[in-house]
Parts: C-alpha cells; structure tokens; sequence
C-alpha cells in the first residue's frame, strides 16, 4: 500500500468520477503517484509491491506492469497518455536499464494503437497479463532493433559526408567543425553559428553556404537575410511514417467501472 499521506495527495488530482468511486482507489497502489520528485520512485515501489517485494522479476515486465496500472487508474484530467509513455522510459532509466531516455516506444504504440487499446482492456476485463506483456516486449523489441538500425546510418552518413568535406582543401577545418556541430543542433543560423565557433560572422556565412552547394545543408526560409539551415540527411533518418492523432476527447483506452 501507499503511505496515507501519498493516497491523499493523489486523491486529489483524481477526476471527480476516480473519486466518486467510479474506479476504487485501493488499485491506485500499484500506480504512479503525482507527487513532485516521487513520480518514478513511487511506480517502482508499486509493482515491487504487485509482487509481494520480488524483484525476480526482469525490469521489463516491471515496466510494462507500471505502464497498465498507470492507464488503467488514468489519474488526470489530460495528458495521461503521454505521461504513461514517458514512465516507460523513466522507469527503466530508473533501474539502470537504459543509460540514456533513447527507447522510444511511443511510435510502436501509436503505429499498433487499436491492438494496444485491445490488449489493455483484457487485462482489465479478462486478466490478460500475458498476451500484454508480450505484446509491450515485442514493441521493445522492435523499438530497439530500429534504433540500432538508425545509429548505423548516423555513422555511415557521418563518415560519408567527413570524406566529402574532407576534399574541400583549407576550408576543410571549419568546415568539419560545423559538421559535428549539426549533430548536435541540425538546425543552425549563420549567427548561431559565430557564436558556437567563435568566427567571424561573414565566415560562418561562407560555411553555411558551401555546405548548402554541397547538398549537406538546405536553407529553409527562402530569404537573403536571417536564413535558416536544416540538415536535411540527418534529420530524414528519424522521420517516422506519419501516424493519425487519437480522437481529441481521449489518449487511450476507455476505462470501465
């Protein structure tokens, strides 16, 4: 169980029909608590809880319980979705899964939203728990193997266009130095630049410039002054097919009483 103190505070933030007892407040113990700086902490106590304190289990699972909980308890007025999502991450981050929030499995749950939806409502109707786990680890699964995919067309379009920049004589230098700067910002201004590389701005202009004749940039505005560049090959490597949004009333499944 929460401590007292915790099941008041997330009473409060419940929606009137949570508190009414719509949906019975003793299931929120194994959920996420809003509570400034215990979101993680207290989602993690709570599956640890689920399973009588055994930490046997893999933390994926853990995570892939907290996240159904979470849902199903749908604590706020908005945002639960997004919300849920991001707890993914944060747990296994948490846990020492991930070193980095790089797993991004909301793409995964929005490109399979309707069997997402399906296979949250039978655990709360049939208790489905294993056809949910293995579909949420078929989604990390998935998630991990494309982002593997994706860091190796990062590296093979890095050295491709260091090869490319390499040839450009004694412009070469800045140029390069540009060039890892855009990994970091791929979007850039001739005075973001100048500021960044400690140039003159004329300078940077030039790099800018050479880079957009080279195909490696593409300038975004159309103007003569205040122009914007985009590194275009870059930022392709991560534009996912475009998913429709859910319906604006809600973010996931329909809870039942």
């Amino acid at each position: 169980m929460l401590p007292k103190r915790e099941q008041s505070t997330f009473r409060k933030r419940m929606p009137r029909e949570t508190q009414r007892g719509r949906l019975p407040l003793g299931a929120a113990r194994c959920a996420c608590v809003h509570v400034e700086g215990q979101l993680v902490g207290s989602a993690a106590a709570g599956t640890r809880s689920q399973q009588g304190r055994d930490t046997s289990l893999p933390h994926l699972v853990h995570a892939a319980l907290a996240h159904a909980q979470f849902e199903t308890i749908h604590p706020f007025l908005d945002g639960n979705g997004r919300v849920g999502r991001l707890l993914i991450t944060f747990l296994l981050c948490h846990n020492k899964v991930l070193s980095r929030p790089l797993l991004y499995l909301s793409h995964f749950l929005k490109r399979h939203r309707q069997e997402y939806y399906d296979r949250l409502q039978a655990v709360r109707e049939k208790g489905l728990w294993e056809e949910w786990l293995l579909f949420f680890l078929r989604g990390v699964s998935e998630v991990a193997e494309e982002a593997q995919a994706t860091a190796k067309k990062i590296l093979t379009l890095r050295e491709q266009h260091r090869t490319l920049l390499a040839a450009e004589g004694r412009a070469s230098g800045n140029l390069l130095r540009t060039l890892d700067l855009l990994y970091e910002h791929p979007i850039v201004t001739p005075r973001f630049l100048e500021r960044r590389l400690k140039i003159a701005y004329p300078t940077a202009n030039g790099l800018l410039t050479r880079l957009t004749e080279l195909t490696v940039l593409v300038e975004t505005t159309g103007f003569r002054r205040h122009r914007r560049f985009r590194y275009g090959p870059y930022l392709a490597l991560f534009e996912a097919t475009e998913v429709s949004p859910p319906p604006a009333e809600t973010e996931g499944p329909t809870n039942r009483a």
